[in-house]
């Protein structure tokens, strides 16, 4: 994944609005002022980026299908889905609360290794 850069030239968006023809000035910046003037930030401006970011998005980042993997729906939260990672691999010895880790590998015989390390 990679991280957005900008030019910081100010041209990194496009920006869209279906203010009706005709609109003063007096008229938009009353809209501008009471949150009601019509924007849509229409995509991006590559010409306006050093790096364009790898997109923040449902395809990219928690599918239905992934989701779907550990007993969530299509309405699960990527937040949904780190807990429910979280509570699949952190055990709890009832006996002194102490807390673990588990950790899933295969040694180099390709065999299942479950490993367990103390979480403070």
């Amino acid at each position: 994944m990679k991280d957005s850069v900008l030019n910081g030239t100010g041209n990194s968006r496009y920006l869209k609005s279906a203010i009706p023809a005709g609109t003063t000035w007096a008229d938009a910046l009353t809209m501008l002022r009471n949150g009601t003037f019509p924007i849509d930030l229409n995509g991006i401006n590559n010409a306006g980026f050093q790096q364009v970011g790898t997109p923040f998005n449902k395809a990219n980042v928690l599918t239905d299908a992934l989701a779907q993997s550990v007993g969530l729906d299509g309405t699960a939260t990527l937040l949904t889905f780190l807990q429910m990672i979280t509570s699949l691999i952190l055990l709890e010895d009832e006996s002194d609360n102490t807390k673990y880790l588990m950790r899933l590998s295969v040694n180099s015989d390709g065999f299942p290794v479950l490993n367990l390390s103390e979480v403070q």
